[in-house]
């Protein structure tokens, strides 16, 4: 079960969150491998100590920075419709447990957190999900793009 949003919002910061996100089925194994929330092998950079994403880097995340951009950052979210409906296009939906101090506030409509690749999980664990596209119609029906 994911944490409510509002209590995400008011945990202290070593307190653990459980949170989700949409993945795609290679990525959400790397989290799984490496423990952290971007499946990061954090052995290539030793010494590394990961902090929550600065205000700026979690508007630009929130704002929709480009799959295609080096700097986009993971965001999780409170709400499991939201990473249902974001898993179908994916193919996976990735949970992690990791403390709150790694985290700064997302999207408030996907009640998304914006954390850094890098940043330890406590735990993480992966479904797949069945891949579906819709498409809509002229007259607003959905039809599968399959």
């Amino acid at each position: 079960m994911l944490t409510a949003y509002e209590l995400v919002k008011k945990a202290n910061p070593d307190d653990v969150v459980v949170l989700a996100r949409a993945s795609n089925p290679e990525t959400a194994a790397r989290i799984m491998r490496f423990k952290t929330a971007g499946g990061y092998d954090t052995t290539l950079t030793p010494g590394l100590e990961p902090t929550a994403p600065t205000e700026t880097e979690a508007m630009r995340q929130a704002a929709g920075a480009s799959s295609q951009d080096p700097l986009k950052l993971p965001e999780y979210s409170s709400d499991q419709t939201v990473v249902e409906s974001f898993a179908r296009m994916s193919g996976a939906i990735v949970m992690i447990a990791i403390k709150r101090k790694f985290l700064t506030a997302g999207s408030v409509v996907e009640a998304g957190w914006v954390v850094r690749h890098e940043a330890p999980v406590e735990k993480a664990m992966m479904k797949k999900v069945e891949q579906s596209v819709k498409l809509k119609t002229s007259d607003g029906r959905f039809i599968d793009a399959g």
